[in-house]
C-alpha cells in the first residue's frame, strides 16, 4: 500500500518470492495513501517538508490510472495530518529503547510533514484542485 521495505519481502533461495502488505487491514480514503507515498518517495519531502509542486506532479501521474474527485484533491492534505496527529509511532518505540536512533529519526519526519500540512493545506487544496485532472461532484438538491 505505497510504503514497500525490506521487511515485507519474503524470500526463497535468495530471490523474492512475495510481498507482505496488509492494506485491508483498514479502510482509509485513496488520497491518504497517494499524499503518503508521495512523502517517502519525494527527495524533496525527507525533512518532512512538502514540496506542492512535486506533490502536484505526483497527483496527476496518480490520477491517469486512478479517477479523483474535487473532495479528494480538497481533503487530501486534511486526511493525511488527521491520520499522522493520531500516531505517535516512533516517538513511543525510541522512548522504550533509545538506541533506536532510526524511530526518532523517523518520529521527527513525522512531525516536521505534521507542521508542513498544517501550515500550507489551504494552499495544497487548491493548488491540487486547480492542477490536477479531477471529476466534479454535483450534489443533488433535496
Amino acid at each position: 500500500h505505497g510504503d514497500y521495505s525490506i521487511q515485507q519481502l519474503i524470500y526463497n533461495e535468495g530471490k523474492s518470492a512475495t510481498v507482505i502488505d496488509f492494506e485491508t487491514a483498514k479502510k482509509m480514503p485513496i488520497v491518504w495513501e497517494i499524499v503518503r507515498s508521495y512523502s517517502y518517495v519525494d527527495k524533496n519531502a525527507e525533512g518532512g517538508k512538502i514540496d506542492i509542486d512535486n506533490l502536484i506532479q505526483y497527483f496527476k501521474e496518480v490520477s491517469k490510472y486512478v479517477e479523483l474527485n474535487e473532495y479528494d484533491l480538497k481533503f487530501a492534505p486534511h486526511i493525511y495530518l488527521m491520520q499522522l496527529i493520531g500516531s505517535t509511532f516512533g516517538y513511543r518505540e525510541y522512548n522504550k529503547d533509545c538506541s533506536q536512533k532510526d524511530l526518532l529519526k523517523f518520529a521527527l519526519f513525522r512531525t516536521n510533514l505534521c507542521r508542513s500540512l498544517y501550515a500550507n493545506l489551504d494552499k495544497i487544496s487548491e493548488s491540487l484542485l486547480e492542477n490536477v485532472p479531477h471529476r466534479q461532484m454535483i450534489l443533488e438538491e433535496r
